[in-house]
């Protein structure tokens, strides 16, 4: 993204251009920056400021300047050549696996960013524990929910099912019923919380919660974390809870089916 930024600010500028923080605010300032960094050689004689970087981090942006490749690679003697690839992984997590999986290929060293940034590879392990602890009491709020509603469907048709029992029909049926009735509530519950979900995600992937203007940014670990809150579609996050939430109804209904297959109907309408 701040390569593309750059890109976009030195699109009619074919010189030195330079991206840079606040504090270098003319080209002066950048030629004696550069100077400070004795680099091999410096090419800059006219640099120029085409646009000013503000990430939210004060100590980034005071030392942080963005120049075209070719200028760099000139300006290090390393015309035409590079020193490094940067890739970018579809799945970030995944990048110390991936790294393993790659290095010693063919003499080349791989480093996934876990290595230079481990505070963050760490507040991550952090949030997935996390995430794990609210799935836990999501899910035991949805076996009581569940639990409630099967036990008060069931109350209210006891005597129906009690008929049904002294008519003829047999307690495995009887059960059976039961469970299907739950597993109709259920997946019905399941595919109207996924709609809604579904909904809720792709509206909010596009148009993301911004507290920015009460909420100030937070800087840590070499990241700057915006107070920007977007959601992100992922199919395993829809159909996982749908499925669940379709297997915990089942459940739930074993204990009051098996109970209701037990009792016996003149009992059951006697009480009634």
């Amino acid at each position: 993204m701040i390569w593309d930024l750059f890109a976009a600010a030195t699109e009619n500028y074919h010189g030195h251009a330079v991206v840079t923080a606040p504090r270098y605010l003319d080209e002066r300032h950048i030629q004696l920056a550069l100077e400070e960094a004795r680099p091999p050689r410096v090419i800059f004689d006219d640099p120029r400021v085409v646009g000013i970087l503000d990430s939210g981090d004060k100590l980034r942006d005071g030392t942080l300047a963005l120049v075209g490749m070719r200028d760099l690679q000139e300006m290090l003697a390393l015309e035409g050549k590079v020193h490094e690839w940067v890739l970018k992984l579809k799945e970030p997590l995944e990048a110390k696996a991936w790294a393993g999986r790659v290095s010693g290929a063919g003499g080349v060293k791989v480093s996934p960013w876990n290595r230079f940034l481990p505070q963050m590879s760490d507040m991550l392990q952090m949030v997935g524990f996390i995430r794990v602890l609210y799935a836990v009491i999501f899910y035991f709020a949805v076996v009581l929910v569940s639990t409630n509603t099967i036990y008060m469907a069931l109350l209210e048709r006891v005597r129906e099912f009690a008929v049904m029992g002294a008519l003829g029909l047999k307690p495995s049926r009887l059960a059976a019923l039961v469970i299907l009735e739950a597993l109709i509530l259920s997946i019905g519950a399941a595919l109207a919380g996924g709609a809604v979900g579904i909904l809720a995600t792709l509206h909010f992937e596009r148009h993301p919660l911004d507290f920015r203007s009460t909420v100030t940014s937070i800087t840590w670990a070499g990241a700057t974390l915006q107070p920007v809150y977007r959601t992100a579609f992922s199919w395993e996050n829809v159909l996982f809870p749908v499925a669940v939430t379709a297997v915990i109804g089942i459940v739930v209904a074993l204990l009051p089916a098996w109970r209701l297959a037990r009792a016996r109907p003149v009992e059951i309408l006697r009480e009634g």
